[in-house]
């Protein structure tokens, strides 16, 4: 059961805790599958090669919550929200806890014992994706690049949304609508534009392609569903934000359009299975495919949130709110608990025992994420809340989405 000290300001858009809390399972079965050797060969690793969908769910929810309030000042004519709170309530939301993993993972992993100040420093700073030269994560943290990206994000929300909105205070609704989209409309084509560069070798930073603007696509999928939900709820919408809302409203269709594009992606089409990237057509096709799925799957729970909605009602299931709501710290210290259980348990890389893994990662796991949350995250948030006195932005459901 969810813990009773969660608030849920806007239960309307709860069902998407509950999506983060699938997109948790995703990444954690990415992590698990790859140290079997499950991700590499047999029957189920085309399949599981693609669990990175995991990340792309996160992305697009945060791009939809992060960016619904600016998008909401701008459609009516408002000056935007803070971005001195926004910038208090994003450190305060993913740093402590993520400086605690990274504090698990040098003291409790023999191989990370030799880190010098240099390193630790790049691992507290999220800046290990911009070196040049020594690109190393410590033992247990290497999924947290996704985090360097996201705090990216944070950084380029406020500046696309003066961009979207500037000029605008007063303007039609109409022609805020229209920049708006066409400011999304360039950050997703941001996307295959830069991986393409970065795979050709224009950009010579060996972790490029985890920079920012090669998941914009990923971002600004959701920041398109964020938009669409404000005009639909207006009556204001185009043609395309209607066609969306319809679409919504039959959730089995679009999620067979979704599974039929995960088909696709799990081809050699998007590219090897493995930590390789392969070449740049199938690093933009990786890239846009799972983008794609990812907006697929959250377009029905964020466009239509009606209890009427079997997708709502599927996602909005106590044991998958609460999943989501410890999400964050799930996504921190699952892979320090793979590193852990795997060597508890004898089970060197790419030895097999998937299921076994994945079970015993999670039931380490969990326990340590209720308790991050429940002591560490959640207070340090309401005290923030009561220190600047304004409700935290984009919180509109329970979701504080972090990769």
């Amino acid at each position: 059961m969810p813990d009773a000290s969660v608030q849920h300001p806007g239960r309307k858009l709860a069902a998407l805790t509950g999506l983060r809390g699938v997109g948790m399972l995703l990444i954690v079965v990415s992590h698990t599958s790859f140290h079997s050797g499950d991700k590499l060969r047999g029957a189920l690793a085309p399949v599981l090669a693609r669990m990175d969908l995991g990340v792309a769910l996160f992305f697009a929810l945060s791009g939809f919550f992060l960016y619904r309030s600016f998008a909401r000042a701008a459609l009516d004519g408002r000056p935007l929200p803070s971005v001195r709170a926004f910038a208090a309530h994003r450190a305060v939301r993913i740093l402590p806890a993520y400086w605690l993993a990274v504090l698990m993972a040098w003291v409790l992993i023999p191989a990370n014992h030799d880190a010098n100040v240099s390193d630790l420093i790049r691992q507290l700073t999220l800046t290990r994706i911009y070196q040049q030269h020594d690109t190393s994560f410590f033992e247990g943290t290497v999924q947290t690049w996704s985090l360097d990206t996201i705090v990216a994000f944070y950084l380029f929300v406020p500046v696309v949304a003066w961009i979207a909105g500037a000029g605008l205070v007063g303007a039609p609704p109409r022609r805020a609508l229209r920049r708006q989209s066409v400011v999304i409309a360039a950050c997703v084509a941001a996307s295959p534009v830069f991986t393409a560069a970065w795979a050709a070798g224009w950009i010579p930073w060996p972790l490029g392609h985890h920079w920012l603007p090669a998941y914009l696509g990923w971002f600004g999928a959701g920041m398109a569903l964020a938009l669409a939900s404000l005009v639909l709820a207006r009556n204001e919408a185009g043609p395309v934000s209607r066609v969306a809302g319809v679409a919504a409203s039959v959730p089995g269709t679009v999620y067979l359009v979704a599974l039929s594009a995960f088909a696709i992606a799990a081809t050699p089409i998007a590219g090897p299975g493995g930590l390789e990237l392969g070449d740049g057509f199938h690093q933009v096709a990786r890239i846009g495919l799972l983008g794609v799925i990812a907006c697929l799957i959250v377009l029905p729970p964020a466009l239509d949130p009606s209890s009427t909605n079997i997708a709502t009602r599927v996602l909005s299931v106590p044991p998958l709110l609460w999943l989501g709501e410890i999400s964050y710290g799930v996504f921190l210290y699952h892979v320090v608990a793979l590193t852990l259980v795997a060597d508890w348990l004898d089970i060197p890389p790419f030895t097999g025992r998937f299921w076994t893994l994945t079970a015993a990662t999670l039931a380490v796991t969990i326990p340590t994420a209720w308790l991050s949350y429940r002591y560490v995250e959640s207070p340090l948030i309401d005290r923030v809340r009561r220190l600047i006195g304004q409700p935290i932005i984009a919180s509109e459901s329970a979701i504080r989405t972090r990769t």
